[in-house]
């Protein structure tokens, strides 16, 4: 029989070769050097550090068990981010968004790609910008992103899983709900944290009609009367003012189409909005919220001179967006007049605080107009007008093309397209897919040539 401390340094050997099993997939455009880096480096801690422990110290063993068993975890989720379980060209192109603002530091001052690993030495400091893997999961609501366990202290960088449906892989329209997790990413990072924690949802409490015992039975909702203590309320009333700010925060970040996808995935799990749950608000409260930060952005109106085919478009996706009952769930004016507006502003300001365009900015309207005619000929969304009004391939911001792909679902496609009605929605969303991969493409041209 294995001691205790005989078993461990087994499981090291064991977890090493996972490890190096895991180099065998591809990742994506960035590889997986630096994951390998990390999670070695951890490793290597664990292993070093095993000898110091005494055979009969069962307070250490259980800590070290734990440690080399939540890395061996890591590991086989990371396993299942390689590419063909989903879509990597948005992958690669969201991750960099994501880590900026789930940055500790400025994020002027890091290179992902060059800076060095940091030393094996035990630290608590995140100083260089989280790592971002994305996994294919099962089920309609299984899109998330969560952050992993802390490597024992020796990385300086965090690692956060997004997953996403496996069978949603192709389908980047959807993907833009990853918007409302990037809010809860943030959390885990003091200063986004302090912006969310101490400004948005204070603003959200101080101006909510859904606060009090009284006001939740007058608002319809078959809470028992048992989950209205004082403890209880306060919980779930910071959880679901958290959801409405992170819904706010996805749609700043990600623009329409982060609108579109919420209402098409919370539809399909709660046709009628009026699911809820003790971390989750009734599903038509976050409808309205949206409507209201959409209305606020500008989004809701095109702005002149835009052609009738785009026109049609936007008045169909616009008119999707807002068809809910508003009187599920008796959903009364949940908050005050102007406060969404205000939330909504504030988290435009903060965005725009970055050295990047991280609020999203839609593109010129003739350019969009361009993008969207695209999709109904069939072909990729990807390009720009130049200043003499020549149109040109160029790598976009991938967000107009998702925009782009939704408003297509508003238009009449061009009939010689010959595709059927049913699979409008797969055929565009594969247009967009390959729009950001042919995107991605371009950049990695320019800044090879930029090299050069």
């Amino acid at each position: 029989m294995l001691t205790p401390k005989e078993f461990l340094a087994q499981e090291c050997k064991n977890v090493d070769k996972l490890l190096r099993d895991a180099l065998r997939f591809d990742y994506g455009a960035r590889g997986s050097e630096t994951f390998f880096e990390q999670c070695n480096a951890q490793l290597n801690f664990i292993q070093k550090n095993l000898g110091y422990i005494g055979d009969t110290d069962a307070v250490n063993l259980a800590e070290f068990a734990s440690h080399i068993s939540q890395l061996s975890e890591l590991i086989a989720k990371i396993e299942r981010s390689h590419i063909g379980e989903f879509s990597w060209a948005f992958g690669d192109a969201f991750r960099r968004h994501a880590e900026l603002i789930c940055s500790d530091s400025d994020p002027v001052a890091n290179d992902v790609q060059t800076d060095p690993v940091g030393a094996v030495e035990a630290t608590t400091a995140h100083t260089r910008p989280p790592l971002f893997f994305i996994i294919a999961d099962g089920g309609l609501s299984a899109y998330s992103m969560r952050p992993e366990q802390s490597l024992l202290g020796v990385s300086n960088r965090r690692i956060y899983t997004i997953a996403v449906p496996r069978s949603f892989r192709h389908h980047v329209l959807l993907h833009s709900i990853l918007g409302h997790e990037i809010g809860h990413a943030a959390q885990n990072v003091p200063g986004r944290k302090k912006f969310i924690e101490g400004e948005i949802i204070p603003l959200l409490l101080a101006q909510s009609t859904l606060l009090t015992r009284e006001s939740i039975r007058n608002s319809g909702l078959p809470l028992p009367e048992a989950q209205l203590s004082d403890g209880r309320l306060r919980a779930v009333t910071h959880a679901w003012l958290t959801e409405i700010a992170c819904d706010l925060i996805g749609l700043n970040f990600m623009g329409p189409s982060f609108f579109g996808a919420a209402r098409s995935l919370l539809s399909a799990i709660d046709s009628e909005g009026s699911a809820y749950g003790e971390k989750h608000p009734p599903n038509i409260w976050r409808y309205e919220a949206l409507g209201r930060a959409y209305k606020t952005a500008g989004w809701d109106v095109l702005p002149t001179g835009a052609s009738t085919h785009l026109k049609t478009a936007h008045e169909r996706m616009t008119s999707q967006l807002y068809q809910y009952n508003p009187d599920t769930a008796s959903a009364k004016r949940v908050f005050n007049d102007g406060v969404i507006e205000e939330a909504t502003r504030r988290i435009a300001s903060y965005l725009d605080s970055y050295s990047i365009q991280l609020r999203y900015t839609p593109p010129e309207t003739r350019d969009l107009d361009e993008l969207v005619s695209a999709i109904c000929r069939a072909r990729p969304p990807l390009g720009q007008h130049t200043e003499t009004g020549a149109w040109e391939f160029a790598s976009i911001d991938y967000r107009h093309i998702l925009h782009a792909g939704w408003l297509a679902m508003g238009a009449d496609l061009d009939p010689k397209v010959g595709f059927e009605e049913d699979t409008k929605f797969y055929f565009i969303n594969r247009l967009c897919e390959q729009a950001i991969l042919q995107r991605e493409a371009l950049a990695a041209i320019g800044k090879n040539n930029a090299g050069a």
